[in-house]
C-alpha cells in the first residue's frame, strides 16, 4: 500500500506529460531504495518494485540507489556527477535520503542536521540545470512499533525536504507520513515486523538458512502471499 502511494504519485506526472510521452525515472537512496541481487532475495527495496507500475515501453526506471550512502556522500563519491550524463530534459529524479545522514558524530556519511540544506540542495541543482522534474522523497519510517517514534521528523529530513521543494519548485511526496501512519496506526505491528521488514525465519529462504532476527526495523522483504494470511492488504544490489 505504501509503495502505490508512492506509485500513484508518479503516475499523475505521467499523466501530465500527455499520452505520447516517454522518459525516465532516475531514482536515488540507499539501501531502503536499491536493486537488490537474487543472492540476497526477499530482500528488496521500493525504488526495485517502482517500474512495475508503469508502461516499460515508456517508461525507463534508472535505480541508481546505493546502500550505505547518505545526500552527501553520494555526492562525495561521484555519482551526482555520474548521473548527469544520464538524465535528460523530460525525465525524472527522485531522491529519498535519511536513514545514513542522521548525525551522531561517528561516522563521514553522516550529515549534521544545519547542513542537509546544503546537500539536498544540489539535487535540485542538478534538476533544474537539466530541465528534470524532482522529486522529494521523504524516507520510509522505521520499525519502531505501535504509536512508535518517528526519527525523521525528529532529524527532520520531512521538514527540510518540504521547504527546499517549496523553495525549488520541486514536487514533495511525503512517504514518511504514510509509512508511519501504516506502520504505527493501521497495521497489526507483528504483521509489520514479519512481513514488511527484514525479519526470517530459520529455513524460510534458502539464501537466509538461518533466518534474520537483527534486522528488523531498517530494511524491506518482498511481500510474500503467506502474508495475507495476517494482513489482506525480485532480481539485481
Amino acid at each position: 500500500s505504501v509503495l502505490k502511494f508512492l506509485a500513484i504519485a508518479a503516475a499523475f506526472l505521467l499523466l501530465a506529460l500527455g499520452d505520447s510521452s516517454s522518459f525516465t525515472i532516475h531514482i536515488v537512496g540507499d539501501s531502503t531504495v536499491c536493486t537488490y541481487r537474487d543472492n540476497v532475495y526477499p530482500q528488496t527495496g521500493w525504488g526495485q518494485i517502482l517500474g512495475s507500475f508503469f508502461d516499460g515501453s515508456r517508461v525507463r526506471v534508472n535505480n541508481v540507489a546505493i546502500g550505505g550512502r547518505s545526500s552527501k556522500t553520494f555526492i562525495q563519491e561521484g555519482r551526482l556527477g555520474a548521473l548527469k550524463n544520464d538524465v535528460q530534459k523530460g525525465d525524472f529524479l527522485f531522491i529519498q535520503w535519511g536513514h545514513n545522514d542522521r548525525y551522531f558524530g561517528s561516522k563521514a556519511r553522516e550529515v549534521p542536521f544545519d547542513s542537509l540544506g546544503y546537500w539536498l540542495q544540489q539535487y535540485a541543482d542538478v534538476a533544474k540545470g537539466a530541465g528534470v522534474t524532482l522529486v522529494y522523497v521523504t524516507p520510509m519510517n522505521m520499525n519502531m512499533g505501535a504509536n512508535g517514534r518517528n526519527i525523521f521528523t525528529e532529524y527532520n529530513v520531512v521538514g527540510k525536504m518540504e521547504e527546499l521543494a517549496k523553495k525549488n519548485g520541486a514536487v514533495y511526496v511525503n512517504l514518511n507520513a504514510k509509512s508511519y501512519n501504516a506502520y504505527s496506526k493501521s497495521w497489526d505491528p507483528a504483521y509489520v515486523s514479519r512481513y514488511q521488514f527484514k525479519m526470517f525465519l530459520k529455513g524460510e529462504y534458502p539464501n537466509y538458512p538461518d533466518g534474520v532476527t537483527n534486522d528488523g526495523t531498517t530494511h524491506f522483504q518482498e511481500s510474500d502471499r503467506k502474508s495475507t494470511r495476517l494482513n489482506s492488504s525480485h532480481s539485481p544490489q
